[in-house]
């Protein structure tokens, strides 16, 4: 069985009108057969938050990020 993990990640992107900050939650399972590596899951995360927020990857800096079991 994977474990579930909780992640929490803070996101500063510099748009034409200044800074904008992004923070975003969630919960994020590693695959069963793939077992993804604390980085796999951090890239499939960024490039998730990004996508949903409309943000480029290339003019994004994360400034905060959380990654720990979901185990309360």
């Amino acid at each position: 069985m994977s474990k579930t993990y909780f992640w929490v990640a803070t996101l500063h992107t510099n748009t034409p009108n200044g800074v904008r900050v992004t923070s975003d939650k969630g919960l994020v399972t590693p695959g069963l057969t793939t077992g993804q590596t604390r980085y796999e899951l951090y890239t499939t995360v960024l490039t998730a938050v990004c996508k949903r927020h409309g943000l480029s990857i290339a003019d994004t800096v994360v400034t905060f990020w959380s990654l720990e079991p979901n185990d309360l």
